[in-house]
């Protein structure tokens, strides 16, 4: 990080910005200095409180501007670009939930390829734009036992998968076409303070310790290997691109990672439990599930370009960071999930 030099007066807009890493991005961002506009589909005032919730969550609603916008409206969001003077935009609204995106496969390639196109061609006709941040994904690897180099091939058919592969193509192409700062970001799963979404592990973990404990049934047998990391870290590492993107990552895809192979889902659970239990949120018993459900799916990246290139590496370990998490969810509850 730049200690504020390059943030600092910085005009960022973080599209997605009410969500989980998107609201971790704007609180990095606040905390530099910038001046951060974030993008949410708000079509009625009773809408902000819950496309709000993880600003709230994290304390930084009142630091930023809350703009109603469809991504997909391409001259909507150049005019917002070009009259609040955006220079840096991270991208991460996207339709992110595998099983969502699979009932609704049109709406998921809408938004998550058309919805990218539109703030692309945006970023294209707005002069003061330095650079674009978009947040592809793992997943478009599919299943492997081995590092994931971002030359390897993308071969994940399902609808999540291929909308994030044409998604992250997009993104790389543009900037061989328009000359434009783009680079599109295959992080892994993340977890950590704020995030909402009762399916996934860590929070569902902490969730069940605050209501008093108990089984928590792994919706597999546990076995499946994949990396996790804390979203402040992934939040620093999608500001550290766009800082670099200038100079050292622009049309590149980059993974965002740790290093040495991934822990299985079991183990990741068990840790979890252990730091609820160490905090004083409950006592939760990780059970592993009796199908076989991504029981030989594993993700596993190789983050050494993303480490040369910008020097970046992750803060906490898998234990600090869900001990951090552990202490976030002991003090706000979960309460604030269900805002509306």
């Amino acid at each position: 990080m730049s200690e504020g030099a390059f943030w600092r007066n910085r005009r960022v807009l973080v599209t997605g910005g009410g969500g989980f890493l998107g609201a971790w991005i704007s609180k990095l961002c606040v905390e530099e200095g910038a001046q951060v506009h974030v993008a949410e589909l708000i079509r009625s005032p009773s809408d902000l409180p819950h496309a709000a919730r993880c600003l709230v969550a994290l304390g930084v609603d009142r630091a930023v501007d809350v703009v109603p916008l469809d991504i997909t409206e391409s001259a909507k969001t150049t005019t917002i670009l070009i009259n609040d003077g955006i220079e840096v935009i991270f991208h991460m609204a996207a339709i992110s939930h595998i099983n969502q995106s699979d009932r609704v496969p049109f709406d998921a390639f809408s938004l998550n390829v058309l919805g990218t196109l539109s703030v692309l061609e945006a970023a294209r006709q707005n002069p003061r734009t330095m650079s674009v941040v978009v947040a592809s994904s793992n997943h478009v690897y599919g299943s492997h036992q081995q590092a994931q180099r971002e030359s390897d091939p993308m071969e994940q058919l399902d609808v999540y998968g291929a909308s994030k592969h044409c998604q992250d193509v997009l993104t790389r192409s543009w900037h061989h076409v328009t000359g434009l700062n783009t680079v599109a970001v295959r992080n892994v799963n993340a977890y950590g303070p704020a995030d909402p979404h009762l399916s996934h592990l860590v929070t569902g973990v902490m969730a069940l310790a605050l209501a008093g404990g108990g089984d928590y049934i792994l919706r597999g047998n546990g076995r499946a290997r994949k990396h996790y990391l804390h979203a402040e870290d992934v939040a620093s590492a999608y500001l550290a691109l766009a800082e670099s993107g200038s100079t050292m990552t622009k049309g590149l895809a980059v993974n965002v990672t740790e290093s040495g192979p991934p822990p299985s889902t079991l183990e990741v659970a068990t840790l979890a439990a252990a730091a609820a239990d160490e905090v004083g949120l409950g006592h939760v018993e990780v059970v592993p599930g009796t199908g076989n459900e991504q029981a030989a799916y594993h993700e596993w990246l190789d983050g050494g370009l993303m480490k040369h290139r910008t020097g970046w590496w992750p803060h906490y370990t898998l234990r600090s960071g869900l001990r951090d998490t552990a202490m976030w969810f002991k003090e706000h509850g979960t309460g604030w999930i269900n805002a509306r």
